[in-house]
């Protein structure tokens, strides 16, 4: 496997046409092996950063949050954020987004350890360690692997955020998930 499943990005200028100026950039932030799976990348246009979450298996399966500079030239400046703590919790599909408004981040996961519920970290976007992340099952009752497959936007008109599943306690039937922004832990 490339780069032993580390997590890793690709820069290219965007005026080349054959990639033939694109470059490999180890931002594993020194995770072992397998820390890179499932992958899935935003853009803190704030802070400039380049944030990706994926599921570190390197970490006992935990979502891995690296944040980099978006200049990142070597990846040297990279960092590891551990958003479970020490929490049994398993990050499997997880997914990112930004509430800029908010300065917030939102990662979603299907957790292993609650039977493949919806759960959420919640972390303060300008906190760089992730010291202040905040778990919640946000699964709302639903039984058994009710949050597989998360997919998750930001209602700003509302101030909710959506989350989308495949239901399989529901007999696999798209699963919406409402989480009001300013919810209190």
């Amino acid at each position: 496997m490339f780069n032993s499943a580390k997590p890793g990005l690709f820069r290219c200028n965007v005026d080349t046409v054959n990639g033939s100026d694109c470059q490999h950039i180890d931002i594993s932030a020194g995770q072992g092996s397998d820390s890179g799976w499932t992958p899935r990348i935003v853009v803190d246009k704030t802070n400039q950063n380049l944030l990706v979450v994926s599921l570190n298996i390197a970490n006992s399966r935990k979502p891995g949050l690296f944040r980099c500079k978006l200049n990142t030239v070597d990846g040297s400046d990279c960092l590891h954020i551990n958003v479970a703590g020490d929490l049994g919790v398993v990050g499997r599909n997880a997914r990112i987004t930004i509430d800029e408004k908010n300065s917030k981040i939102f990662i979603v996961t299907e957790d292993e350890y609650n039977f493949f519920k919806l759960s959420l970290f919640r972390c303060n976007l300008n906190i760089v360690d992730g010291s202040d992340c905040k778990y919640k099952d946000i699964s709302a009752g639903q039984g058994i692997e009710s949050g597989n497959s998360p997919s998750m936007v930001i209602d700003t008109v509302n101030g909710k955020l959506l989350t989308v599943t495949r239901n399989t306690a529901n007999s696999a039937r798209p699963g919406l998930f409402r989480l009001p922004i300013g919810y209190e832990d």
